[in-house]
């Protein structure tokens, strides 16, 4: 998000002696960060703190920023193509788009029973990573660098991953869902998609006989798209 990312860049450049010569602004909707984003670099001049979504955001820049970089957070635009378009307005000839982004399989188990339960809810519109490069292509960008990562991660209970994935920000799907419902898909995903683990590597019941130290656990797929695009000089 925007503090660890923001945070980690400003001290990289300070580190290297040159956050003075640089201006960054900080975009985030959230009142709570843009007020954390204030306390912590207040002492910077260079530091500008916007309280925007960032769909709202870029129509009156053009040729303006040197590096633009997003942390799991652009898979929210409400139409992803289009801001892809004002970014490369926004960006200087030879200016650099850096940016992670959750991609199509992130949470498939949860979206899956998500679909079941609660069939007539709006889903979540996640991109797959050649979806990602097509659109920044078509936006004229030069793809520098791209990588897709999947894996599978572990928590103990279906209840922690729901209050992991609350607190980080990430969703299951699109619509909010109610109280009520939301713990009958906590009930729903433990009962589903529950596993026994050894070292976070997953083991089957039949053979528990030989994995003394096998816990219980639920699952969660997380699929990560990284990104590293050019505007071309002309």
């Amino acid at each position: 998000g925007t503090g660890f990312l923001s945070g980690y860049l400003i001290d990289l450049f300070a580190s290297k002696g040159i956050v003075s010569n640089f201006k960054f602004d900080l975009l985030d909707v959230s009142p709570h960060m843009v007020q954390y984003l204030n306390d912590r670099f207040s002492h910077l001049k260079g530091v500008r703190v916007i309280e925007k979504n960032f769909d709202d955001s870029f129509d009156n820049y053009s040729d303006h920023y040197d590096l633009i970089v997003s942390s799991s957070s652009l898979q929210w635009s409400r139409d992803l193509e289009k801001l892809f378009k004002k970014l490369y307005q926004a960006i200087l000839p030879n200016g650099l788009f850096a940016f992670s982004i959750i991609l199509d399989e992130t949470f498939k188990e949860l979206r899956e029973l998500r679909s079941v339960l609660f069939a007539d809810q709006e889903q979540l519109l996640l991109y797959s990573h050649r979806q990602i490069i097509d659109m920044l292509e078509a936006n004229s960008f030069e793809i520098l660098e791209s990588s897709s990562d999947q894996t599978i991660l572990y928590e103990n209970s279906a209840r922690e991953f729901f209050a992991d994935i609350k607190r980080i920000g990430i969703q299951g799907g699109g619509s909010k869902l109610t109280q009520p419902q939301v713990s009958e898909l906590v009930a729903a995903y433990q009962n589903k998609y529950s596993c026994y683990i050894v070292d976070d590597v997953e083991v089957s019941q039949n053979s528990l006989d030989l994995y003394p130290r096998a816990s219980t656990a639920v699952k969660a797929t997380y699929h990560y798209g990284f990104y590293i695009a050019k505007k071309r000089s002309s």
